[in-house]
């Protein structure tokens, strides 16, 4: 059956500015949006997936694995961390240039925060809750593969629509989104992850 994962998506509004913005951008959305990858959803993943308790087991990723704690409580409590009435984006400069994905060929990424690990720029406030959110999502010991460390996180594009084309204007893009914490479904196993939704959302900021 379904299995859950946590992740920060961008708010609709601001993915369509963005876009408006940078519209270079457009067919790179588009093209994760008619894959249907992971939904066709931009986003971050905090956590792996795995099945709930409550709900039966169905699947070879929901027999292996299980969130043992409260999934929708949990971003609830990670959103308190972001509660400063500002909304949650990140800058351009703590995108980096991008790079293929090392698991998935077909992916082109982004990852977050590599910047600050190689220059003296002073991590911003967003990355610095995100870092708090990680902490304490890993001090809940209680969700399956949960990220430890904020460079662990990353955006895929697909690597066909040849995104390395506008590495400067897709960092532009990225700054652009402000960012919410949510509860992700797949209802499969699907490694695609085509039938994933959106299921709840936690605001960070207003």
């Amino acid at each position: 059956m379904a299995s859950y994962a946590i992740y920060l998506v961008p708010r609709d509004e601001s993915l369509n500015r963005a876009i408006v913005s940078f519209p270079q951008a457009k067919k790179h959305v588009d093209a994760v949006q008619k894959k249907k990858h992971r939904g066709g959803i931009l986003h971050m993943t905090l956590t792996s997936f795995a099945r709930i308790k409550g709900i039966p087991s169905q699947g070879a990723r929901s027999n292996r694995e299980l969130h043992k704690g409260d999934i929708f409580n949990a971003i609830e409590r990670l959103s308190v961390i972001a509660a400063d009435n500002k909304e949650f984006h990140i800058s351009a400069e703590f995108w980096n240039d991008g790079r293929i994905g090392r698991r998935n060929p077909d992916l082109f990424i982004f990852d977050l925060g590599a910047t600050t690990c190689s220059s003296t720029t002073e991590p911003s406030s967003s990355l610095k809750k995100l870092g708090k959110m990680l902490n304490a999502l890993n001090d809940l010991d209680s969700f399956t593969g949960a990220k430890t460390k904020v460079t662990q996180l990353h955006v895929s594009f697909l690597q066909e629509s040849n995104p390395q084309q506008d590495l400067k204007e897709m960092k532009q893009f990225l700054a652009l989104l402000k960012w919410d914490i949510a509860v992700a479904r797949i209802s499969s196993d699907s490694d695609k992850g085509e039938d994933l939704e959106i299921i709840k959302i936690a605001k960070l900021g207003i």
